[in-house]
């Protein structure tokens, strides 16, 4: 498994949005209490991985939510107990388990286009198959057909599940690779109340990840590792209280199950604050202070990072922040290719655009000179809750880097929000168009831009030519 680690300064900020209008359409879901069902069940084998499993956890549960009834979960076909519809998530660890007319549907030659995280949906007869090459695909596959074809909103403050007089099925056909390969969102910070959520708020916010799609988990934690490190810098040692034991286990418990969902974990980085007992061993108060030096520090830097990555893991891969190259004095356009310049290994490199859809840095620093990198989408610094965006804006510049040319090395879309649960529909947009940037249109068409919500009285949102909104 790669691992990624990060090592970023921040800072903090407001921004003016546009302000606008935003349309809305009602939604074609009905609450109509169900007249007649035809049968279902979900079927997964037991081989499956954790995030197959889970994933046909929660499909079985949000089926019964829009049916208003209890759909079964069962471990193969023979259980099926005459219930004529199948729903099977699957991946090749099933082949030689399914029914020899569905076997081929799950070969690894038929799927090996999908990549890791592509998924499928194919309805043969009374058996629709979801799928993917790996366990996170198939459960990719579960979140497609419940958001697009079930009409099921994933949302940061709640899922909208409205009601289903049947499910669509035979007319399920779909194959889906993300047109960014690594797909994210920040840690919450100092800027939220993320210090207070208990593993319930965790969970739900883990599982909006999972369902959204994303790939990998970027969460708190290493507060108690720091704290040992710098008293031992400081000739000390740190001995730890009840409440760093409890904030510890906690985040060994978000980590583990954010394994078991399938997303690949980010080691937490280090922002550069040093607690006052580390300054007397080290008194060095102006590093850097002729051109020469700071030239000399960056570089020395750079190699320290990569040397202690090569020895504490090969696989893992460095994860930089671009927010830094703002400061254009400390970091002139020569200073940031040296930089890139001296990253010996570029695919066990990432440096992400942090404020990419307002003050992208690609652009002025040739793509990173090479190197792999990922859009990020900011929006909301810290503090400003309002209801703002311009979403035009956002499909034209993620489009912009999908089909240029010269951000070919663009390898993910990461969001980078300083405020958690607010502006749902903007970073619902986003997460779509990390799968589908081509999908969105603000021409006026009145196209389908996302997935919608689909609870009681919840509006549908379209595409009209304006595409920004107020509170």
């Amino acid at each position: 498994m790669v691992s990624y680690l990060r090592l970023t300064c921040v800072c903090a900020g407001f921004v003016l949005a546009n302000l606008g209008e935003v349309a809305w359409a009602e939604s074609a879901a009905t609450d109509a209490k169900p007249q007649t069902l035809s049968p279902v069940v979900v079927i997964v084998y037991p081989d499956e991985a954790a995030p197959v499993q889970l994933a046909a956890q929660d499909l079985a549960r949000y089926l019964g939510e829009l049916l208003d009834t209890s759909v079964p979960l069962i471990q193969d076909f023979d259980s099926r107990s005459g219930l004529t519809r199948s729903i099977l998530l699957a991946t090749p660890a099933s082949q030689s388990d399914v029914p020899p007319t569905l076997a081929p549907v799950l070969s690894r030659s038929e799927l090996e286009p999908l990549g890791n995280d592509g998924c499928r949906a194919v309805c043969q007869g009374s058996v629709l198959v979801l799928a993917g090459l790996m366990s996170r695909g198939a459960a990719n596959a579960v979140w497609t057909y419940l958001e697009e074809f079930c009409h099921v909103g994933f949302f940061w403050d709640t899922d909208h599940v409205g009601r289903l007089s049947d499910l669509p099925f035979e007319t399920v056909s779909f194959r889906h690779v993300p047109r960014f390969a690594e797909r994210y969102c920040s840690p919450p910070g100092g800027y939220t109340l993320a210090e207070h959520m208990d593993w319930c708020d965790w969970r739900r916010e883990i599982d909006w990840r999972v369902h959204k799609r994303q790939n990998l988990l970027w969460g708190p934690g290493g507060e108690l590792v720091w704290k040992q490190v710098f008293a031992e810098l400081a000739g000390q040692v740190y001995t730890p209280t009840e409440t760093d034991r409890e904030q510890d286990d906690l985040y060994h418990k978000m980590a583990n199950y954010a394994r078991d969902r399938g997303l690949t974990t980010i080691m937490p980085g280090f922002l550069g604050e040093v607690p006052a007992e580390f300054v007397p061993p080290y008194p060095e108060a102006s590093p850097g202070e002729s051109p020469e030096e700071k030239h000399s520090i960056k570089l020395d830097f750079a190699a320290a990072v990569q040397r202690a990555r090569d020895e504490v893991c090969p696989d893992m891969i460095w994860l930089a922040d671009s927010w830094a190259f703002l400061t254009a004095d400390f970091w002139p356009l020569a200073e940031v290719k040296a930089f890139c310049d001296a990253i010996a290994d570029p695919d066990r490199f990432r440096i992400y655009d942090t404020w990419g859809e307002e003050r992208p840095m690609w652009t002025l620093h040739n793509a990173y000179w090479g190197k792999n990198w990922t859009f990020g989408v900011l929006q909301c610094f810290g503090g400003n809750t309002t209801l703002h965006g311009d979403l035009c804006a956002l499909v034209r510049d993620v489009q912009r880097v999908a089909t240029d040319p010269r951000a070919g090395n663009c390898v993910g879309l990461y969001l980078v929000p300083e405020v958690l649960h607010h502006n749902d529909l903007y970073f619902d947009l986003a997460m779509r168009l990390a799968w589908y940037p081509s999908s969105v249109t603000c021409d006026g068409s009145r196209r389908p831009a996302t997935s919608c919500l689909s609870g009681k009285g919840a509006p549908t949102w379209t595409t009209p030519g304006a595409m920004t909104w107020r509170s």
